[in-house]
């Protein structure tokens, strides 16, 4: 049905969907690709989207070649909720909200930006993204004291940041992990449990989708889908639906 609305109001829509009877035909339609969000962007926006609220999000977490993606507000701020469901599930007990720091992100890259500031979903609560390479730090063990005395309830991440935060030997323990970005191995899974012996939930995301799925807390190499409104399928190269249990590439509608 979604589709259907979006042939009558996006040129990319309509001429992918021509002569699709979308109910009976679902797998004749070609999906979109990342370079057609680089090249055709304007013919893929709605003719009739308001663009008075439009947010984009240019990210350093980007694997590939970044695309300025279009955003709404309403959709960015359901990042915090969607995350604060993700980590329910996989045993975070502690509330996140109030005069204290939610969470710090730790990064451990040769440059991206770093930040604090607040979150009114969460009541004020506190969030800062960190950068472990030295230069960003008075000394070696800044970062250290920095999140000891912060106290976040959780630390996100990618899976080389916390390796390095293990190899930093910083002492602080959260009360859970979120990890992002990159594939989680089942042995740096578990070298992160034995480590801050805390929940370590992980979390499929893009930034031209938003939070995807998030990892199961009974089989944590099997995900659930976390938002309500998108459709996820494996596809074949040419966007055909492939059998249940078969490898392919992840398709978001």
């Amino acid at each position: 049905t979604w589709c259907e609305k979006m042939k009558l109001r996006s040129p990319w829509f309509e001429s992918k969907l021509a002569g699709v009877d979308i109910p009976n035909q679902w797998h004749r339609i070609t999906p979109m690709t990342r370079s057609d969000m680089q090249s055709r962007l304007e013919l893929i926006v709605p003719l009739d989207a308001d663009l008075s609220r439009l947010v984009v999000n240019p990210t350093s977490g980007t694997t590939g070649h970044p695309i300025p993606a279009p955003n709404h507000p309403a959709s960015v701020g359901c990042y915090d909720p969607l995350i604060q469901y993700a980590l329910r599930r996989n045993g975070l007990e502690s509330s996140c909200s109030g005069e204290k720091v939610a969470a710090i992100q730790v990064c451990s890259q040769q440059k991206t930006i770093t930040y604090h500031t607040v979150h009114s979903y969460l009541d004020g609560a506190g969030f800062a993204k960190i950068n472990f390479e030295e230069k960003n730090w008075r000394s070696g063990e800044s970062s250290a004291l920095y999140i000891n005395d912060m106290k976040p309830v959780f630390l996100s991440g990618d899976p080389y940041s916390f390796l390095d935060y293990i190899r930093r030997g910083i002492d602080y323990r959260p009360e859970a992990i979120l990890s992002t970005a990159v594939l989680m191995e089942k042995a740096v899974r578990e070298k992160l449990q034995g480590y801050f012996r805390c929940p370590v939930a992980d979390m499929y995301s893009l930034n031209e989708t938003g939070p995807i799925a998030y990892s199961c807390p009974d089989d944590p190499s099997k995900f659930h889908i976390l938002p309500h409104d998108i459709f996820v399928e494996a596809v074949g190269e040419k966007g055909e639906t492939l059998p249940e249990g078969e490898r392919g590439e992840i398709a978001v509608t």
